[in-house]
C-alpha cells in the first residue's frame, strides 16, 4: 500500500498516517526545499520504530491548481492501491485531489482511500465512504521522539525520576512547602547556605561559631533555618539533633535530599508526579513524563571535548498524551510576565500546533489584583493553563487540572480559569 501525504507545516500530520498504517511506500508531495531537512528527521524517527517504509520526495506546487492536479492524479494512478491523507492539509489540496479522483476510473476509484486523523479524539474520516467517522489507533511519541521531530535535541545531564518513585514518596516534604509557599524559596537558599559549611553531606553538622564572618546577619538567618529545619523534622524529611552552637540533623532518604536541592526542585516534583499519577479509562494519562527537559534548539550537541555555545531552553515538566505534548512550567515564587512568553516561545517551536502549556505556580501574588488579572488573562490569551494557587490543590483537584487543557469545553476551562484569581 501507498501513502500519499500532502506536505504540511505540522510535524506530526505529515507522520502520523504512516506510524497508524504502516505502508510499504510514503511519498510527500509539495516543495522539495522545503520538505528535505523535515523528511530525513521523519525517517530516523520510522527507522528507531523499526518501520520498513519506502520515503519519496514529489515536488508540486500547492498554488499551482493545474499542477498539483497533475501530480496527484498520476501518483494515484502508479498505485494498485493507495492511502491519500490530508491531515492538516489545506483547502487547495482537497480541491487539486477532488479533481484528480474524478479524472480516474470506475475501478481505479475504488482502490483509493482518502482521509483526515483527529489528534484530539483519535478518530479517522473517510471521505471516500459518506464522511464516516471511526476509531484509530492512537500515535504515541516519547518526549525525546517530539523534541528531535521539530529539529531539537536533549541534553542527556538532567536528573530524571524512577519509574516506581509515586506522590506518597513527595507528600510529607509537599506538606512543609505548601504552608509557606512565599517563604519556601528564600528559606532554602539560606539553608543550602549554612550546608556549604558541613563537612559532610549526611548527615549535616555546622557549628555557628565559626560563621560569624561568612554570613552577614548571621542571627537572623539562623532563626529562619532553624523554623525550616523544625518543620522538615516534625514530617520525617529529617532527623533534628541541633543544639544551641550547631546545626546538626540527618536527610531521612537521597529523594529527599535530592528535592531540598534547589528551591523549585519540589514544586516540579509534584507536578511531575501528580501528572503521572492520572488515569483515563484505566491507563495513564501520560505515556512519557520527563522534568527538567533541557532542549538544544538544532539538536548538534557535542558528546565531549567542546563547550556548548547553542541556543538552549528549559522545561521544567514535559508530558506526552499520545502525540500531544504538555509543556509545564512551575514557579514557586514570584512570576514575571516574560515566563509567559518563554513558556509559548519554546512551546510553539518544539511542540507544534497541538502543543499545551500550562503555568504551575504555588501561590500566585495578589497583593495587585489588577495586576494579577492582567497577568492571568494574558496567559489564557497565549493559550497557557494557569493553576494559580497549587499549594492548595487537593488530590482530586491536581487529578483535574492535568485533563483541563485537553477539553474541548473553552467556556467551562475560561470559568475554572478566572477561578484561581479569587
Amino acid at each position: 500500500m501507498t501513502l500519499i501525504e500532502c506536505f504540511t507545516k505540522a510535524h506530526i500530520d505529515n507522520i502520523a498516517a504512516c506510524l497508524r498504517l504502516r505502508p510499504q511506500k510514503l511519498i510527500f508531495v509539495g516543495n522539495t526545499q522545503e520538505m528535505t531537512d523535515p523528511v530525513e528527521r521523519y525517517k530516523a524517527l520510522f527507522r528507531r520504530r523499526g518501520l520498513d517504509t519506502a520515503v519519496a520526495l514529489c515536488n508540486a506546487d500547492e498554488k499551482d491548481f493545474g499542477d498539483l492536479r497533475a501530480v496527484l492524479f498520476r501518483l494515484i494512478s502508479a498505485s494498485e492501491e493507495c492511502v491519500i491523507d490530508l491531515t492538516g492539509g489545506e483547502p487547495s489540496v482537497a480541491m487539486a485531489l477532488g479533481a484528480a479522483l474524478a479524472d480516474l476510473g470506475e475501478e481505479k476509484r475504488k482502490t483509493v482511500r482518502v482521509e483526515r486523523y483527529d489528534h484530539q479524539t483519535d478518530t479517522v474520516v473517510d471521505y471516500i465512504h459518506d464522511n464516516r467517522q471511526e476509531p484509530a489507533k492512537a500515535i504515541h511519541l516519547t518526549v525525546e521522539e517530539m523534541i528531535a521531530l521539530h529539529g531539537g535535541g536533549l541534553f542527556p545531564d538532567a536528573y530524571q525520576l524512577p519509574a516506581d518513585c509515586t506522590r506518597k514518596d513527595l507528600d510529607r516534604l509537599w506538606r512543609v512547602v505548601a504552608g509557606m509557599p512565599k517563604q519556601w524559596n528564600e528559606a532554602v537558599s539560606l539553608l543550602k547556605r549554612f550546608e556549604k559549611y558541613s563537612e559532610t553531606k549526611n548527615p549535616v553538622r555546622v557549628s555557628l561559631q565559626d560563621l560569624w564572618e561568612s554570613i552577614p546577619a548571621l542571627q537572623e538567618k539562623e532563626e529562619t533555618v532553624r523554623e525550616l529545619i523544625e518543620k522538615l523534622d516534625k514530617e520525617g524529611v529529617v532527623t533534628d539533633q541541633s543544639s544551641r552552637n550547631t546545626l546538626q540533623y540527618s536527610y531521612n532518604s537521597d529523594f529527599l535530599r535530592y528535592c531540598i536541592h534547589t528551591q523549585g526542585n519540589v514544586l516540579e516534583l509534584k507536578t511531575l508526579l501528580e501528572g503521572r499519577a492520572v488515569r483515563e479509562a484505566g491507563a495513564p494519562l501520560f505515556g512519557d513524563s520527563r522534568m527538567g527537559v533541557k532542549i538544544d534548539w538544532d539538536g548538534d550537541i557535542p558528546t565531549s571535548g567542546f563547550a556548548f555555545s547553542g541556543t538552549r531552553n528549559e522545561i521544567d515538566v514535559l508530558l506526552m498524551r499520545g502525540a500531544t505534548p504538555l509543556f509545564v512550567s512551575c514557579k514557586n515564587g514570584d512570576v514575571k510576565p516574560e515566563e509567559l512568553y518563554k513558556l509559548h516561545t519554546v512551546a510553539a517551536r518544539f511542540g507544534g500546533p497541538y502543543a499545551r502549556k500550562m503555568l504551575v505556580v504555588a501561590d500566585l501574588d495578589r497583593k495587585d489584583d489588577a495586576a494579577a488579572e492582567a497577568f492571568a488573562r494574558r496567559a489564557w490569551d497565549m493559550d497557557i493553563f494557569l493553576v494559580a494557587d497549587a499549594a492548595e490543590l487537593s488530590a482530586d483537584q491536581w487529578q483535574e487540572i492535568f485533563r483541563m487543557p485537553f477539553g474541548n469545553d473553552p467556556e467551562k476551562a475560561m470559568e475554572e480559569f478566572l477561578k484561581a484569581l479569587q
